[in-house]
């Protein structure tokens, strides 16, 4: 139900919490699974989590005025064809963040991520290596996620991308103009690893 009205969650802190339950099964901050639009978010902060941030799980729930802290992973992540719209964000990472966001879906599945992110701000750390040394950008653009973003403002240590999109990342694996299973941009310059650009309107292909 895209609707859904799952309640009400404001002015809410979750500081210190996650554990790694098992392999790939880790707790984040705050997780929102199949959350239809009807639902109210804002106004809430995750800090110094052991896993991510704040993570959504397909639905349409949209959100404004979120803020993570030093997470150990990922900040907002976006997976399993959500489509929600998430205004006014900000991460700050520490030493150990993996990505500002990192958004995704399953590429085998039809019903693709489509995440509408106006309004972000994410600060990087000079000192960041990140889960086993993989800070490789701040935000992460991968397979089966479209989306649109602007108004955003990232900054990143040197030597790493501000946004990383697969298909502009030619390798003996994955060759620019093949089925790579990853993303498709609607025009070379949509990205900013592509090409310079303050905003970037991805298909979801």
């Amino acid at each position: 139900d895209a609707a859904d009205n799952s309640g009400t969650l404001q002015y809410v802190r979750v500081w210190h919490g996650g554990a790694a339950i098992s392999a790939d099964n880790e707790i984040n901050g705050i997780t929102f699974g199949g959350v239809g639009s009807g639902t109210t978010v804002d106004h809430c902060e995750v800090a110094l989590n052991v896993d991510d941030g704040f993570e959504f799980f397909g639905g349409s729930v949209n959100a404004q005025y979120l803020s993570t802290l030093f997470v150990g992973d990922d900040s907002f992540d976006t997976d399993k064809g959500y489509t929600g719209k998430l205004q006014y964000i900000y991460a700050m990472l520490g030493s150990s963040g993996h990505h500002a966001a990192e958004m995704d879906a399953d590429y085998g599945n039809a019903e693709r991520s489509a995440p509408q992110v106006m309004g972000a701000t994410f600060i990087g750390s000079a000192s960041n290596a990140g889960k086993s040394g993989g800070h490789d950008t701040m935000m992460r653009l991968r397979e089966g996620t479209g989306g649109v973003f602007g108004n955003m403002a990232i900054a990143k240590k040197s030597m790493i991308s501000a946004i990383k999109h697969d298909r502009c990342f030619a390798t003996s694996a994955r060759v620019e103009g093949t089925s790579s299973g990853e993303l498709v941009t609607q025009s070379p310059s949509a990205v900013a690893q592509c090409a310079a650009a303050s905003s970037a309107s991805v298909s979801p292909n």
